[in-house]
């Protein structure tokens, strides 16, 4: 039986990228291969194609086999997103192989009609004990921002819809206490400048008949949105044994902890931060120090405070960065 391989690509490849999770570091790596990141949330599986949409209606994610064991794959998370595949240190891969063709399906039955990614992680070669440290820190942030009304814009354009409508103007600038008036760019609150790092350290030796790999890894990554972070410790060993020429004896082993934050990015009020963010009123405060809860909040303890507007925000949108500082 000929298996048809689309590409073997080395772990070295993309163990240097700055990403939460390998397979978004197989975008532009593999021809035929489409890698789609759905979101900037750090938690969300890339979306993997190979060689196109097979189906409309049924599932198009390929199969991942690990060390020749089938894995589960997506989203796994509830409230928020958590990729399966982020449990695995990129650094503990020694190569990807890519299949698509009838022989996959022959070995690996439907799941693989979509295609099969073949995961092989790194072993103990024979020699002296060789230690190796790779690690990387970087900062991320948000390339472009949503060009959004501010005060006076807000202000106009929504007073000509009241009065469009035959009701009097409702918005009215909000004064700073300063001389001046309120003019709130609520994306300075929704976005930062991210700090990620990644540290692993290995060990690697052993004898023609008993040879291990051993590794630790540690990865810390902040995302762009605010109470979106990701956190992982790894823990890898592999151990060979040649009993004869007959017999070879091996362990596979792995423990991986991630902690996993993130809002979800819905519409709804109480999480959707972009959506709720991006329609927050631009003539009023985020912070409030004669509130209770120190933040801007409406009387009727809901919606975000109101300002010198007359009638609350539209569907009572929530003050979104107390959604994102306290829920």
């Amino acid at each position: 039986m000929l298996l048809v391989r689309l590409l073997l690509l080395k772990g070295s490849e993309i163990s240097n990228v700055s990403v939460p999770s390998f397979d978004r570091a197989l975008a532009g790596k593999i021809a035929g291969v489409q890698v789609i990141t759905p979101s900037g949330q750090l938690g969300q599986p890339a979306q993997i194609r190979i060689r196109g949409v097979n189906s409309i209606s049924s599932g198009v994610t390929p199969l991942y086999v690990i060390d020749g064991v089938p894995a589960f794959s997506g989203d796994v998370g509830g409230f928020t997103s958590a990729n399966a595949l982020a449990d695995i240190n990129p650094n503990d891969i020694e190569t990807f192989e890519v299949l698509k063709d009838g022989a996959a399906t022959a070995i690996y039955g439907s799941r693989a009609s979509n295609g099969v990614v073949l995961i092989t992680t790194k072993r103990g070669k024979a020699g002296k004990t060789v230690f190796n440290y790779d690690g990387y820190y970087a900062t991320a942030k948000n390339s472009s921002r949503f060009d959004l009304l501010n005060a006076d814009q807000f202000i106009e354009v929504s007073n000509e819809k009241f009065v469009a409508s035959g009701n009097a103007p409702q918005a009215f600038p909000t004064p700073d206490g300063n001389g001046g008036f309120v003019d709130t760019d609520w994306q300075d609150f929704l976005f930062r400048t991210a700090n990620q790092q990644n540290h692993s350290v290995s060990a690697t030796g052993g004898t023609e008949t008993s040879k291990f790999y051993f590794s630790l890894g540690y990865s810390d990554q902040d995302g762009i949105l605010r109470a979106n972070s990701l956190k992982r410790y790894s823990l890898k060993g592999n151990f060979d044994q040649k009993i004869n020429k007959y017999l070879n004896f091996g362990i596979t082993s792995g423990f991986t902890y991630q902690n996993n934050k993130g809002s979800t990015i819905g519409s709804n009020a109480l999480s959707g931060n972009i959506f709720g963010g991006s329609r927050m009123l631009p003539n009023v405060t985020v912070f409030n120090p004669a509130d209770v809860t120190g933040y801007n909040i409406d009387a009727n303890r809901v919606a975000v405070g109101r300002g010198s507007n007359l009638i609350a925000i539209s569907d009572n949108i929530p003050n979104q960065i107390f959604v994102i500082d306290k829920i």
